[in-house]
């Protein structure tokens, strides 16, 4: 056989330490996030519900619980941990992208501009932050805004191919 399929040995760690309390806020919250990976949603919910009774403010477990209510269309369940988030922490990036879709799909424009706006600061979500702003402004048809926001999402992520996209369109003058 090929080096390439010869069988690589990591030194990554393969056991669960003994100490670690699986209970806490955030072994719970750890334990939801491995359902949400796996897709088992009810056991997600159940785990991430389990580490907020135990720490109401846990922002980790807050913006995936959204994330996961926003997934299943619960999106009022979504928008109230995003207030809650957001109370916590005003600048998240993942709380205020998901308070941004939740209020796309509920239909509050302005709260789902602030929510976009406020995740672009956020490195991690600055490019599709940009991108549902771009998208937001081409369906009011407001075309300039737009392609400004195409054009910074697509400058700080040439890979999204959404935001090229929308660049590329022949728009009225």
């Amino acid at each position: 056989a090929s080096d390439v399929y010869k069988r690589q040995v990591t030194n990554r760690p393969k056991e669960l330490p003994a100490d670690f309390d699986w209970n806490s806020a955030y072994g719970l919250y750890i334990q939801g996030e491995q359902w949400m990976n796996q897709k088992v949603y009810d056991k997600a919910e159940k785990y991430l519900t389990a580490s907020l009774e135990k720490e109401a403010y846990f922002l980790p477990a807050l913006t995936s619980l959204a994330s996961l209510y926003y997934r299943q269309g619960r999106y009022e369940d979504a928008l109230f941990n995003c207030h809650i988030a957001l109370s916590v922490n005003a600048y998240d990036g993942y709380s205020n992208y998901l308070y941004g879709l939740c209020n796309v799909a509920l239909g509050n424009e302005t709260d789902a501009k602030d929510g976009f706006s406020v995740a672009s600061y956020s490195i991690s979500f600055r490019s599709a932050a940009y991108e549902k702003l771009a998208e937001m402004f081409l369906i009011a048809c407001d075309w300039k805004k737009a392609e400004h926001y195409a054009l910074k999402s697509k400058d700080f992520n040439q890979q999204n191919l959404k935001a090229v996209s929308y660049t590329h369109l022949t728009l009225p003058t």
